[in-house]
């Protein structure tokens, strides 16, 4: 061991020697449901609390809710409409005070996407995504982008 960690303090905005140590309880887990609500109509809805790793090594928790709904129009045209809302904290925020903060993330997501069959094995998709993604790192500072995608797909196998 012998190397210490270094974490950048958004007070000071340098790089100081840390060591976070925490001793919390969390819940993990999840819990999910797919309902088909009519003949061409299913439902899906998760929500979950998991524990992951920082690309830095921290630990955070990560809450997490997904509502998407398919529905097949016709037999060659279905669509997909959904959201996802994801909300990261640091373990041990309350020991790590401001240092903390820099693991804070809110994720929304949103698609919509159409998938037209055009023989047994090639299709055409298009969808559409949204994503905000809002971190603090000392400062807060918010991504937003947008996706429109085009693509013909060969399933040569099949489905399966």
């Amino acid at each position: 061991n012998g190397v210490p960690i270094r974490c950048r303090d958004p007070d000071t905005d340098e790089f100081v020697p840390c060591e976070l140590k925490a001793n919390e309880r969390n819940f993990v887990g999840r819990a999910f449901i797919r309902q088909k609500l009519a003949e061409t109509i299913t439902t899906e809805f998760s929500i979950s609390r998991s524990l992951q790793p920082n690309s830095d090594g921290a630990t955070v928790t990560q809450d997490s809710v997904n509502l998407y709904a398919s529905k097949k129009f016709t037999p060659r045209l279905s669509g997909r409409l959904g959201a996802t809302y994801i909300k990261q904290n640091a373990v041990g925020a309350d020991v790590a005070g401001s240092r903390a903060q820099r693991f804070d993330r809110e994720y929304i997501r949103g698609d919509a996407s159409l998938s037209w069959v055009l023989s047994r094995k090639w299709f055409l998709d298009a969808s559409y995504n949204y994503s905000h993604d809002e971190q603090k790192s000392g400062a807060t500072y918010t991504t937003n982008n947008q996706t429109l995608s085009l693509q013909l797909r060969y399933a040569g196998l099949g489905r399966r």
